[in-house]
């Protein structure tokens, strides 16, 4: 269901019949279908592990976690969020 409540008003489902259009509903937003929210989670729980206090360390810690991405594991959040193909030969 969309948030979009005016494009549901008289006016608007008047002014779009008139040019063959239909109002759509939009799918909700979900961050299980954003692969950046997904990343950012794992980035998240790496570094709640890390547990570091200092701004230092935890610029450190950020540095540390990023190289726990791998290009396989960027397109499997892609894959998951269907923003690729299920098959793929070439990375």
């Amino acid at each position: 269901m969309s948030l979009l409540f005016f494009k549901k008003s008289p006016g608007c489902v008047r002014q779009s019949s008139a040019v063959a259009q239909r109002p759509s509903n939009v799918p909700p937003y979900s961050p299980d279908l954003n692969p950046i929210e997904q990343a950012f989670a794992k980035l998240k729980a790496g570094l709640r592990k890390i547990d570091s206090r200092t701004v230092a360390g935890l610029w450190d810690a950020v540095g540390d976690q990023l190289d726990c991405f791998t290009p396989q594991g960027c397109v499997n959040y892609l894959t998951n969020a269907r923003y690729v193909p299920l098959v793929r030969d070439t990375l």
